[in-house]
């Protein structure tokens, strides 16, 4: 996983976090959320999830923000988990869309 901006690292006054942007079909989203959330809450219990998005259209925003005193190093681990974690529970028949970024690791 690359560092460099654009690549699903937002950047925010109290720190980079995690972004994503993916597609579930509209009847899955329920079992996505609660497959991710569940496996994000026992495998990063430091990582705080906010979802949003569209789900009209089954876009959902999964993001993950680390405590905000972490280092670059304690992000970025925390950001490779998260994309692993969230991106392995979409096999209830999502798409993976790239995660994005309105910045990069601090």
């Amino acid at each position: 996983m690359a560092l460099p901006g654009g690549d699903g690292r937002g950047s925010e006054p109290g720190g980079a976090y995690y972004r994503t942007d993916v597609s579930v079909p509209i009847a899955s989203i329920p079992a996505f959320l609660d497959a991710a959330l569940a496996e994000l809450a026992v495998s990063l219990p430091k990582g705080q999830p906010i979802t949003y998005g569209h789900v009209g259209d089954g876009n959902i925003h999964l993001n993950v923000v680390p405590p905000p005193h972490w280092s670059k190093e304690e992000r970025y681990v925390l950001f490779e988990r998260a994309e692993t974690l969230i991106f392995e529970n979409m096999a209830s028949g999502g798409r993976r869309r790239e995660p994005f970024s309105n910045g990069s690791i601090p």
